[in-house]
């Protein structure tokens, strides 16, 4: 098992850039929370159909599931993504679902670097009739595939706090690799750092004709 404490809000701030994929997963899960600090309730946990029909709260929720398979399994050399626990509060408390991206960031910090490299399965339903057989991974492969899959949930997020009239941190759900490719096309300062408080303000809301996007998993 992996540790359960509570990290101190200014372990929230960071100065310095992520040098290993585990500390890309921590700063994006420090984004999240701090995001997630500065929404109501409601504006947390209510969908908005008929363009989102899944809450804020159940994005989070998804993703954070996954990264508890991930601690779960990285000991035993085997992580399943089916065995996910889906907390249900974790969609409807925001508090409560900062109290456990910190104690997934304190899992994440005990994993050690020496083992990014280390053989390891992972196993997830994709779909068919037959169920998946294990794929032969690595540690390092599987926090690279949690990037992905959490800047995936974050950006429609944004998106949808964008929808409902709000203005959300530019880089927010935004992937490594395009952040750097619009600084090279459109160099203009910029701040790696996380925003501590509030970061959700309301601006004016715009009609939308998207098509409705599926709940999340």
């Amino acid at each position: 098992m992996y540790a359960s404490g509570r990290i101190g809000l200014k372990e929230f701030e960071t100065d310095m850039p992520p040098s290993t994929v585990i500390e890309d997963n921590i700063a994006y899960l420090k984004q999240g929370a701090n995001l997630v600090s500065g929404l109501s309730t409601d504006l947390y946990a209510q969908p908005s159909p008929p363009v989102f029909m899944s809450g804020i709260g159940a994005h989070l929720r998804h993703c954070l599931d996954h990264y508890d398979q991930f601690l779960l399994g990285v000991d035993t050399d085997y992580i399943n993504y089916d065995h996910r626990e889906r907390d249900a509060r974790l969609e409807s408390e925001p508090a409560y679902a900062v109290t456990q991206i910190e104690r997934i960031i304190s899992g994440l910090q005990a994993v050690n670097p020496e083992r990014l490299d280390q053989p390891i399965q992972s196993c997830m339903d994709c779909g068919g009739d037959n169920p998946e057989p294990p794929s032969l991974s690595s540690v390092r492969r599987e926090l690279q595939f949690l990037v992905s899959h959490t800047l995936h949930h974050f950006a429609i997020i944004g998106f949808q706090l964008k929808h409902l009239g709000h203005v959300v941190p530019t880089e927010f759900g935004v992937a490594p690799s395009t952040i750097k490719c619009e600084a090279v096309l459109n160099p203009t300062p910029s701040s790696n750092s996380v925003q501590p408080s509030n970061p959700v303000q309301p601006s004016n809301p715009s009609s939308s004709s998207e098509s409705p996007l599926p709940c999340a998993p």
